[in-house]
């Protein structure tokens, strides 16, 4: 009877070994799928954001089973600084936000980064209509651009929620359009 017990012992620790493979071989799966489309999402984002980008992308990585790194997160600084002339602030928080949205899926990160876009250029345009409005005469919508700006700039913190939800709205709205976009090129 030993040689029985031996056997069905074996049988056990192959089937263990079995699993254990299987275990690994979908734990690789995962992480080389995780790996591929983080680096498709910032290689989106660096696309993007072309000269605005502050360097390559940068990656964290988890060691695989295999004793290999993947990427499991990544980040693409760019430059978020004002221009010197509100056109081309304009011109450059577009060009963020697009960036940031580049991906198929943003991030709530991409999203943070859209709605500060969004908040970038609307101070771009505000600055364009006071500097229109000195030259001009006062006209309504730089009245009312100063209006907003000037309840966001007093430390009212309901407003300044308010802004930032319609910037992040905003965010959201481009993101479906996008969203849309891609879905028609691919129907």
């Amino acid at each position: 009877m030993p040689a029985a017990d031996s056997g069905v012992r074996a049988r056990q620790q192959g089937g263990a070994q079995a699993t254990e493979s299987q275990e690994a071989d979908a734990a690789l799966r995962e992480l080389r799928q995780t790996d591929a489309a983080v680096r498709r999402h910032e290689q989106a984002h660096l696309a993007a954001a072309g000269g605005i980008a502050l360097g390559a992308a940068g990656f964290s990585y988890e060691r695989g089973p295999d004793g290999r790194l993947y990427a499991v997160g990544g980040e693409v600084s760019i430059d978020t600084s004002l221009e010197a002339t509100p056109e081309a602030t304009l011109a450059k928080a577009q060009q963020i936000r697009t960036a940031a949205l580049a991906p198929a899926d943003p991030s709530a990160q991409d999203l943070a980064v859209a709605a500060m876009a969004s908040r970038m250029e609307m101070d771009a345009r505000l600055e364009m209509a006071r500097a229109t409005e000195a030259s001009q005469g006062e006209s309504t919508e730089a009245r009312a651009a100063s209006a907003q700006v000037a309840a966001v700039e007093d430390n009212s913190p309901s407003v300044r929620e308010n802004v930032d939800a319609v910037a992040a709205y905003q965010a959201v709205q481009d993101v479906t359009e996008v969203t849309r976009s891609l879905m028609s090129a691919f129907a």
